[in-house]
């Protein structure tokens, strides 16, 4: 039992939202979607879409905590102060109460960033926790000014989405227009021009290969290129006339270079495909 006390993340702090409507308040603020199922891991951006604050939304009661950097907090309250304007709404540290985490079921939530992180809950304080830090990047999750830049880095750029801290669905909320903009491109991307570009230059190497067959075939009748400008159609037409008198090598290196050039182009274009295609990778 006494390690189980030894829960308390001393690094973490509660900020208390409480008041009129304090999710609404919040919902246009973050970019994760506060009027679902509580807790998720939200950013608090700048109007160009960088990370300021990153934090866990709780729910107690009506008021809402927001779990962030203890060394941040007061900055964090001092920002959302800023947008609460007139609303009836008391944001404040609440120090009676602390964030708490063990890798042991049986108590608290799993993380929403990741099942891996293990178990977290809000509760008075305890004895410090042992092994966080190693643990939380163990498994890749980053958090916190240090690692996240403030005023520096875009949100999507924080491993928001693989983190789940960010909605896309939810609506407008500070710097949402750019956050919104990068998922495009990002889908564009990772996701669109991948299965796009493969039969793509398929294509275009089996029309390569058709256009050069079909130009040999237009300039061997003559009405292709000039007579004047290189051609394998025009030497294959000019190597028939050698064919009586022994010379058949100047018909023979012309047609050879058509079929092998031609076969090239198809066998790049099968290499193509198979290189290209998301599914044999």
């Amino acid at each position: 039992m006494g390690m189980m006390t030894k829960t308390t993340l001393v690094d973490r702090a509660l900020v208390r939202l409480s008041g009129d409507d304090v999710r609404a308040f919040l919902q246009g603020l973050v970019t994760n979607d506060v009027l679902g199922p509580l807790p998720v891991w939200a950013g608090l951006l700048t109007p160009q879409g960088k990370a300021l604050f990153d934090f866990l939304v709780w729910e107690d009661g009506e008021d809402i905590l927001l779990d962030c950097e203890k060394t941040e907090a007061a900055a964090l309250a001092k920002r959302l102060t800023m947008y609460r304007l007139r609303r009836p709404i008391v944001i404040e540290i609440d120090s009676s109460l602390a964030v708490h985490w063990s890798l042991q079921e049986g108590q608290g939530v799993s993380d929403p960033r990741d099942p891996g992180l293990g178990f977290r809950w809000i509760a008075p304080p305890a004895e410090p926790a042992q092994g966080w830090h190693a643990h939380r990047l163990s498994r890749g999750i980053v958090e916190g000014v240090a690692e996240l830049g403030q005023d520096r880095t875009l949100w999507l750029e924080c491993n928001a989405r693989e983190q789940n801290g960010v909605s896309f669905t939810k609506g407008c909320y500070v710097g949402q227009e750019i956050t919104a903009r990068m998922n495009l491109r990002d889908i564009v991307r990772k996701h669109l021009l991948p299965n796009v570009i493969g039969p793509v230059l398929v294509i275009a190497t089996l029309g390569l290969a058709l256009a050069i067959i079909s130009e040999a075939t237009l300039s061997f009748l003559g009405v292709g290129v000039p007579p004047t400008k290189p051609s394998l159609g025009t030497l294959i037409r000019v190597g028939q006339e050698y064919i009586a008198s022994g010379e058949w090598w100047i018909l023979l290196f012309p047609s050879l270079a058509l079929l092998v050039l031609s076969l090239a182009v198809n066998l790049l274009g099968d290499w193509l495909r198979d290189a290209l295609n998301p599914k044999l990778r």
